[in-house]
């Protein structure tokens, strides 16, 4: 019985598959667009660099552009969640300290 991750790899396969053969590419960008995979898994089949190829061709520019945007937006999002985890565990609220602040007097 196949798992999820299998069954994902073997969909993004045919899908590196059609890009380097230049075969049903619109329909292709569109399902990669649709798509929720995992950025490893994008990553391990090398999809950014399939698809950089056809962001120059005019017939197919939109969608690669789209294609790009969406992989770049996962990326920044996991950056974002590694940062936040981080600071979660390091962050500490700054003390004001009291002795310091001086009242005004307005005449």
């Amino acid at each position: 019985m196949a798992t999820p991750g299998s069954a994902m790899a073997k969909y993004l396969f045919r899908c590196v598959t059609h890009l380097r053969a230049q075969k049903k590419v619109t329909v292709t960008l569109q399902m990669l667009m649709d798509l929720n995979t995992p950025l490893a898994l994008l990553e391990a089949f090398e999809i950014k660099k399939l698809v950089k190829m056809y962001r120059e061709d005019k017939k197919h520019k939109e969608l690669a552009q789209k294609v790009l945007l969406k992989i770049r937006a996962m990326k920044m999002e996991e950056m974002v969640d590694k940062k936040t985890s981080d600071a979660v565990t390091t962050f500490k609220i700054p003390r004001i300290p009291t002795h310091r602040i001086q009242k005004r007097v307005v005449a």
